[in-house]
C-alpha cells in the first residue's frame, strides 16, 4: 500500500501522473482567505476548522486546471460536502488526531477529487445527525461519484468533473 503526505493507504497506486496544487501567497480566491500553504494532496486534521483549507486547495486545484468559475464553485461544494461528512460521521463530530485526506487526479478533460477517511465506514445509524442528504448532493454537482470502503477501513469517495472551460 502507498504512503503519501504520512497517511498509509490514502495514495492511489495506478501509476498515473499526479502533481500539487497551491495558490501563490497573496493570491485571494473565490472561497475567501489568501490559500498560502494550502496543497492538495494532503491530510487535513478531521475538524471543522479544516474545512476552509480544504475548500481554498480544491477552488486551487480548480481553478489551475482551467475550470470556469461555476464549476469551481460545484467542485468546492462537493468536496466540502464530502469531507464534512467525513468529519461527522466518520469521526463522530471531529477529532484533531485523525485525518481526512484530500487528493486530486487531472486526466484527459477529467478532474477527479477523492476524500478518504478511517472512519467506521458506512453504516446505519439512527443518531446519525443531519438530514441524510450529503451523496445525494453530490451526486448532483459531479459528473461521477464512486463510494467505496477504504481498505483498512474508513470510506473513500472519488468525484469526477469533466473540464467543460
Amino acid at each position: 500500500m502507498a504512503v503519501q503526505d504520512g497517511v498509509s493507504g490514502f495514495a492511489d497506486t495506478d501509476g498515473r501522473a499526479r502533481g500539487r496544487c497551491r495558490r501563490p501567497a497573496g493570491v485571494a480566491g473565490r472561497t475567501g482567505g489568501n490559500g498560502a500553504g494550502v496543497e492538495l494532496p494532503g491530510a487535513f486534521p478531521a475538524v471543522a476548522s479544516s474545512l476552509s483549507s480544504i475548500r481554498r486547495g480544491v477552488a486551487a486545484c480548480a481553478q489551475r486546471a482551467g475550470a470556469p468559475a461555476p464549476q469551481v464553485a460545484a467542485m468546492v461544494s462537493a468536496v466540502n460536502e464530502a469531507a464534512a461528512n467525513a468529519v461527522v460521521h466518520a469521526y463522530d463530530g471531529g477529532a484533531e488526531d485523525a485525518r481526512v485526506w484530500v487528493g486530486y487526479e487531472l486526466d484527459a478533460g477529467w478532474l477527479h477529487f477523492t476524500v478518504a477517511d478511517r472512519g467506521g465506514g458506512l453504516r446505519p445509524r439512527r443518531s446519525s445527525p443531519g438530514l441524510g442528504l450529503g451523496f445525494a448532493i453530490i451526486a448532483q454537482l459531479a459528473d461521477e461519484l464512486e463510494l467505496r470502503d477504504a481498505e483498512g477501513g474508513g470510506v473513500e469517495i472519488r468525484m469526477g468533473f469533466r473540464l467543460s472551460g
